[in-house]
């Protein structure tokens, strides 16, 4: 595609006078909000402007996050002169929370930006994937219906654990208590995910059968995550089908599809879901109330505290800091829900608490180890907020930033290995994430997501080998043309 590069200098000039009329003349909040929708908008803006943006890469879901959660909603909140958290007054709190996370956006698109894949690691990868040798088909048959089988467990404990099946469909108020909320079986739910996907890679001559089988977890994965309310299932699984079977045909949607798989999204899995995880109505009677009435879905999705982000993250700057109910945690924070998120408390008994635990604790109250009251999301701006401030918010996202382009130019470097892209698609929507969740989620994610995926391409491989198959000459096909890929 012809770039565009005066149209995008004309874009950036533009976006500047406006943000210097804005602060001269605006309020503070006006001016931050201003500034956090130039900052969010403008990667994609000029990129799409010189025609070199990739609607996969992981730009795009993280800069949607960021423009719903850290830009609509305080837009929305400012414009109605609330700004308030359930029963905190955030007014002092607002302006930091704001800053924190216009430095955040800054960070993440600058390490983004810079971000380039060396040489030595896209070969080193490559050797360890075994890009461009045949794998044995039974092996990732067999890995993806172990997974599958894994998730059915899950879900099957889940409905004992809450009375059985039907207090599972029926009853979402049996599900939020008690065991069901064990973090090991929500987790091994998840598996059903990659197993999904690692049938779908199959491409020898069980690809038909490994595509009938696929059903089945698809199944699992729907009776598990609908009753529940539980999007953090579905729509992983929906941006990983969709990104996949482009990334196969080496394709691209157009602004037309991503459009189109938002607004099924947002009105058939977003809104239901949410307000079925209430009781107040059933998925069917909030699917046909949020089609027949848009603004008001739209409304509450505002109003939600799925998008309340920054007024947890302004609670949050008012009691973190020296002579405050929560100290600094001087990298703690970061450390909690990264390097020691896998280390079962089981094993280590004083292991520290994660800053959202703090935070819950201190607020509201735990027992059994689960929130009984509120349960908010401390997002991963206020995670990084809570070990320095900001300068720990500009370095954790100007890293996380790095690595959302590294990991995409990874893919890119062997796209036409079908194991990587697997991977990469179910990791995909993770990037929504690292602006609507928190900084364990993220690495759960690619712990439970992308690694099985990778882990039994690496054993299909050497089964392969065992059976004295030719191997590919490693290293030779590799696509270097992506590794250093810094266009704007």
């Amino acid at each position: 595609m012809r770039r565009r590069p005066i149209a995008g200098l004309v874009f950036f000039l533009a976006l500047s006078a406006g943000t210097a009329v804005a602060l001269v003349s605006l309020s503070p909040l006006a001016a931050l909000l201003v500034g956090l929708a130039l900052a969010s908008n403008f990667p994609l803006v000029f990129r799409a402007a010189q025609g070199n943006l990739d609607l996969l890469e992981p730009l795009v879901p993280a800069s949607a996050a960021f423009i719903i959660m850290f830009v609509a909603r305080p837009a929305f909140d400012v414009s109605r002169g609330t700004l308030g958290f359930l029963d905190f007054d955030i007014s002092n709190g607002y302006p930091m929370a704001l800053a924190a996370a216009l430095v955040a956006v800054i960070a993440f698109n600058v390490g983004y930006s810079v971000a380039h894949l060396p040489t030595t690691v896209a070969v080193g990868a490559q050797r360890l994937l075994g890009f461009g040798q045949p794998r044995n088909d039974s092996t990732l048959v067999i890995t993806g219906v172990a997974l599958s089988i894994i998730g059915l467990s899950a879900a099957l404990a889940s409905a004992v654990l809450a009375g059985g099946a039907v207090t599972l469909v029926q009853d979402r108020g049996a599900i939020a208590t008690g065991a069901t909320n064990i973090p090991i079986v929500a987790a091994a739910a998840t598996l059903t995910i990659p197993g999904t996907l690692l049938l779908w890679s199959v491409t020898g001559q069980s690809r038909r059968y490994a595509r009938i089988l696929s059903v089945f977890p698809l199944i699992v994965l729907g009776l598990t995550a609908i009753p529940k309310g539980d999007r953090r299932l579905l729509l992983p699984m929906l941006t990983a089908a969709i990104s996949l079977g482009y990334l196969r045909r080496d394709r691209r949607p157009t602004w037309f599809v991503v459009g189109a798989a938002l607004l099924v999204a947002f009105f058939v899995v977003v809104t239901p879901f949410r307000e079925s995880r209430s009781g107040g109505q059933s998925f069917g009677e909030a699917l046909l109330q949020g089609i027949q009435d848009p603004g008001r879905a739209v409304e509450g999705l505002m109003l939600a505290q799925d998008t309340s982000q920054v007024g947890v993250l302004a609670v949050l700057v008012q009691e973190i800091g020296d002579d405050r109910p929560l100290p600094w945690q001087y990298g703690m924070a970061t450390l909690t829900e990264t390097v020691l998120q896998p280390v079962p408390r089981q094993f280590w008994a004083n292991k520290p608490e994660t800053i959202r635990t703090q935070f819950i604790q201190y607020n509201w109250g735990m027992e059994g180890g689960r929130c009984v009251s509120q349960c908010p999301t401390v997002s991963v701006v206020g995670s990084l907020y809570a070990d320095f401030g900001l300068p720990s918010v500009a370095i954790g996202c100007l890293a996380i930033g790095w690595f959302s382009k590294v990991w995409y130019l990874l893919m890119m470097s062997m796209r036409k290995d079908p194991m990587i892209t697997a991977a990469y698609s179910a990791t995909l929507f993770t990037f929504f994430l690292v602006w609507w969740s928190n900084l364990g989620v993220v690495v759960v994610d690619f712990a439970f997501y992308a690694l099985p995926i990778l882990v039994a391409g690496v054993f299909a491989r050497a089964a392969t080998q065992s059976h004295g198959r030719r191997d590919s000459a490693i290293g030779a096909n590799i696509d270097t043309s992506n590794l250093h890929d810094t266009r704007w």
